[in-house]
């Protein structure tokens, strides 16, 4: 419990931080929605840092805010996810948590090691064989 307690004074002390940044007068270069912006990204950073939540919903919780606020819209806050590459990307980490979780990895790469010598040559040999071989089991473009 003491964890979570911890965890929700710093959740609102760092949500303190972005206030004054939030309603500060913005300088001659910057409109007052650039200082919300700014505001909300120093929110963001804060509890990224902080580990407030887990990474991804720390990220997704700004796109929100910043639609909420009307900072953005919905379709410029979330036109990375409608590319290809993100989701190429996210099969990509997939297949390689599953890989690495089951111990695939670590079996493949121990056979491998078996046919070199221990010493720096042959485990730098090693290392490049295993590269080839696990490459093509991982997604790619």
């Amino acid at each position: 419990m003491k964890a979570h307690a911890q965890k929700a004074i710093s959740a609102l002390m760092m949500a303190a931080i972005h206030l004054p940044v939030w309603v500060m007068t913005p300088p001659a270069e910057l409109t007052a929605e650039s200082m919300r912006y700014l505001g909300l990204l120093v929110w963001f950073i804060c509890w990224m840092i902080g580990g407030v939540m887990p990474d991804f919903l720390t990220g997704i919780a700004f796109l929100i805010l910043a639609i909420l606020c009307k900072l953005t819209d919905f379709t410029s806050a979330f036109a990375p996810f409608a590319g290809t590459t993100t989701w190429l990307l996210v099969g990509a980490f997939g297949v390689g948590a599953m890989l690495g979780k089951t111990g695939v990895l670590k079996r493949i790469a121990y056979v491998i090691m078996q046919f070199f010598p221990g010493s720096y040559t042959g485990q730098m040999l090693a290392l490049y064989a295993a590269g080839i071989i696990v490459s093509p089991m991982m997604p790619s473009i």
